[in-house]
């Protein structure tokens, strides 16, 4: 634990930030941030000033006058590379440019300069650090912090990096659905096999886990780095922005004040039907019409039209849960507890597709906000008691090998425990440039998310003629990978050239 006594747990979330913290004076854990009724911090960073970046919810307000200096949303592409095809994909979807910098590393553009998102992210973490300090009236560094269960090995480098940058000792990372299970197991020595659904802001993630007195082990799990509440958000400002172009031939979409209006009343529509049965959505001054009057949006919105605009995001949930439970040999059966976690999960439609699917209505009394930020300080915690936490933990993303001549071979595959130990066996039938293998993670080298770890290289000198060799690789619960090369007359250490390389 750290010099005075406290750790944090922090859930970096898409949308909102929370944290818990953990002390020896606190006879229980104390949510630190709070605002306008909540208590999160939104996600949100203001450049408009760049000396002076804003952070949180005054950051949130400036969403509605300066969409193209807010940055939101950049979670999403934290650690990965500016050439990848997945921000090529997503990266239209945000009102604000986003590109590499001169180093390569993927940012915001603001101004002249592009910010780099692990700067954002930094940002975001050294305004928990501060009003930590505030609130315990002490420093506090120590910290455990949650992210998406489907996060590679760049994505989490890239949260420590962050982290540090804001002067934060990042003592573990956990993923995001098993902190929410330790914080539904906190001090209930339970023995129960639970799925958790972590349907947030930005990301999903399911897990299955055993939980045995203080013993947390995971089975299985999956995930998608863009399927959250904002992209239930913008099915309803997209059917929002067909009405306007239906009913007053205007085009919101090619404002980016506008639009962003939008979304924020998409948003708040899509909260008042998880309680109400129909709303009324206002938005003044949209656009001009023919004659050069003012137009303003009204809609009638009910749930059942929410729903039909949102099943295909809830269906892509669902079959994500199903596809893990398949893969990992689990039946419903199987499961005696299924808990939420994530705002998005709140909504009546997923709770009932949760039923549906898993024939048990699912746990709903953790808050949906805080129970992850929550579950990594409970870890935190851990780490200074024999008798805390014990985490057995999975490889989310599987990882495989390029061989010479350009075929791949899955090495660790998903759901793997963590530590493991694999090898590649190789027939010594070389040549004299020796074997090459890269290294990468992702369901296979062709996905549009895959990373590319780095490259193994054997020089020819070491091959034996016509004798079997092994290239051994060790994966850490840190997914750190070491690598060795073995013949029957030696073993020699390998090293990862280009490792984190995207």
């Amino acid at each position: 634990m750290s010099a005075n006594g406290f750790v944090l747990g922090i859930d970096l979330g898409t949308t909102n930030t929370a944290a818990v913290a953990y002390g020896p004076e606190s006879p229980g854990p104390v949510s630190i941030l709070h605002g306008r009724d909540q208590p999160v911090m939104p996600s949100v960073v203001s450049m408009k000033n760049a000396r002076l970046p804003i952070v949180g919810w005054l950051a949130k307000d400036m969403l509605l006058t300066d969409p193209l200096t807010t940055i939101y949303g950049w979670k999403r592409f934290l650690g990965r590379s500016p050439d990848s095809e997945f921000v090529a994909r997503y990266r239209a979807r945000f009102p604000f440019r986003i590109q590499g910098d001169d180093s390569g590393r993927l940012g915001a553009v603001v101004g002249n300069q592009v910010v780099p998102f692990v700067d954002i992210a930094a940002m975001v973490l050294d305004q928990v650090r501060l009003q930590t300090s505030a609130m315990l009236s002490r420093s506090v560094r120590d910290t455990v912090i949650a992210v998406p269960a489907h996060f590679n090995h760049a994505q989490r480098s890239a949260v420590i990096e962050a982290a540090a940058r804001a002067g934060l000792n990042v003592m573990s990372l956990i993923n995001e659905p098993t902190a929410a299970a330790l914080a539904f197991g906190l001090d209930q020595k339970l023995q129960s096999r639970l799925l958790v659904f972590d349907l947030g802001g930005g990301t999903f993630d399911a897990t299955i886990l055993e939980l045995t007195e203080n013993v947390f082990d995971v089975k299985a799990t999956r995930g998608e780095g863009f399927l959250g509440g904002i992209d239930f958000d913008r099915a309803i400002m997209n059917r929002l922005i067909e009405y306007c172009r239906q009913t007053h031939h205007i085009d919101p979409s090619e404002e980016p004040i506008v639009a962003q209006r939008l979304l924020n009343a998409a948003e708040s529509a899509k909260r008042m039907l998880s309680a109400h049965e129909c709303v009324d959505i206002r938005v003044p001054m949209i656009g001009m019409d023919r004659r050069g009057d003012s137009v303003d949006l009204e809609y009638r919105l009910d749930r059942r039209e929410l729903e039909q605009l949102t099943a295909p995001l809830v269906e892509r949930a669902i079959g994500t849960v199903e596809e893990m439970m398949r893969e990992s040999g689990f039946e419903r059966q199987h499961l005696q507890q299924v808990i939420i976690s994530g705002g998005q999960s709140r909504m009546p439609l997923v709770l009932r597709r949760i039923e549906q699917a898993l024939g048990q209505a699912p746990w709903t009394h953790l808050d949906a906000d805080t129970c992850v930020a929550l579950g990594a300080a409970v870890f935190a915690r851990s780490h200074e008691h024999l008798d805390g936490a014990v985490l057995l933990d999975v490889l989310s993303v599987p990882i495989g090998a390029v061989l010479p001549g350009g075929q791949t071979q899955l090495v660790f595959p998903a759901n793997t425990s963590l530590p493991a130990q694999r090898a590649i066996a190789f027939d010594g039938r070389t040549d004299d440039r020796g074997v090459s293998i890269g290294l990468f993670q992702g369901a296979d080298i062709a996905a549009p998310d895959r990373q590319m770890l780095g490259i193994l290289r054997v020089p020819s000198h070491m091959l034996p003629r016509g004798e079997r060799f092994l290239i051994e690789l060790d994966l850490s619960e840190g997914l750190h990978l070491r690598a060795r090369f073995r013949s029957s007359t030696q073993t020699v250490p390998l090293v990862l050239e280009g490792a984190g390389a995207a």
